[in-house]
């Protein structure tokens, strides 16, 4: 049995906000993982005074087993995992071009265009509401590497070990508030966690605009 951690992700964010203490009012920006991450990336905002912007990350699933992971992107990177057999190229192909497409879309919803020339220089903080695999955040992070930062950081309310680890080698920093087993279902980690909608998505865009028009 779980005794919940986080009441809901803005409690979640207002905890993380305390691991990101020292980077409050600086320079540095919040790269938020829609859709769930960007409420995260909301709160963050909001306690720390920081920007924020959204780059949107597709995972590539196994023609074998759709509940697997083989890989994620995001509309400038793509990383693979070693998955012990030949993944067929046309499934490859029509796959990534399919979800290049819709990853287009969403760039153009959550206003991408550009937000990654913004990153060269700064302290770049990578934001989800969860990791269990890291699959998601290993695109943005490649994303976020070609950008030149000064520095990287994963930071998320809840995040598996193996995951923290994996994440540890391309970022500076890896920072969350609590641990989860990747067999875990996150929901027993919050007491509220329901899925987010595209209509909640532009709610919380809406509250970020007037701060950081």
């Amino acid at each position: 049995m779980i005794n919940p951690v986080f009441e809901d992700r803005r409690h979640a964010a207002f905890l993380l906000a305390d691991k990101l203490s020292e980077y409050r009012g600086t320079d540095a920006i919040v790269v938020a993982i829609p859709k769930g991450g960007l409420e995260i990336a909301s709160e963050l905002s909001r306690l720390l005074d920081l920007e924020v912007v959204a780059i949107p990350c597709k995972k590539l699933r196994d023609p074998a087993d759709p509940y697997r992971s083989i890989g994620s992107l995001t509309t400038e990177s793509v990383i693979m995992h070693d998955v012990g057999y030949d993944v067929p190229q046309n499934y490859l192909a029509q796959r990534l071009n399919r979800l290049k497409a819709q990853l287009s879309a969403e760039e153009t919803f959550y206003n991408t265009f550009g937000a990654r020339d913004g990153l060269k220089g700064r302290t770049v903080i990578v934001v989800d509401d969860f990791v269990r695999t890291g699959d998601s955040v290993r695109a943005i992070l490649l994303d976020v590497a070609n950008a030149n930062p000064a520095r990287i950081v994963v930071a998320a309310p809840l995040i598996s070990w193996p995951a923290a680890m994996e994440l540890s080698s391309s970022a500076d920093d890896v920072l969350y508030c609590q641990l989860m087993r990747q067999e875990d279902p996150v929901e027993a980690y919050y007491r509220q966690f329901e899925k987010l909608t595209v209509n909640d998505a532009r709610r919380l865009l809406g509250e970020l605009q007037p701060r950081f028009p």
